[in-house]
């Protein structure tokens, strides 16, 4: 584990909270961890669905 480590706050919706919350508990870590794969998966190149600029264009629906 790095000793480099930084106490952040972080703002997310309660949602968003209730989600990290039961991954964590699922997986047995701190919700920081979960937040730390989470981060590390998005630098990686792991992208999240519906995010816009990766959505298909309008151009493959045809006009009438």
């Amino acid at each position: 584990m790095s000793l480099h480590k930084q106490k952040i706050t972080m703002r997310v919706t309660s949602q968003t909270a209730y989600h990290i919350r039961q991954t964590a508990e699922r997986l047995g870590m701190a919700e920081g961890e979960v937040v730390d794969i989470l981060v590390k998966t998005m630098q990686k190149g792991g992208g999240l669905q519906g995010i816009r600029g990766n959505e298909p264009g309008k151009s493959h629906v045809r006009s009438r």
